[in-house]
């Protein structure tokens, strides 16, 4: 689980509450619930949907690849 989709079940919201609130559609919110939020400017963009949580704490850790080094 994301830790957007973890917020937004966290605060009772639904999907179209949150998407109200940043101005986007309810279904560009779940693709960012599905993928996770991997920039600065989409956590601060998301953070405005839940007060008293910081940006940084929607940022997803960073993926590791098991491609080649």
């Amino acid at each position: 689980m994301t830790r957007l989709r973890h917020y937004r079940l966290k605060t009772n919201q639904k999907l179209r509450e949150v998407a109200a609130k940043i101005g986007l559609t309810p279904a560009t919110v779940h693709d960012a619930e599905v993928r996770g939020i991997l920039t600065p400017r989409l956590a601060v963009k998301y953070a405005a949907a839940f007060p008293g949580i910081t940006w940084q704490e929607l940022l997803e850790p960073p993926r590791t690849c098991a491609g080649k080094q």
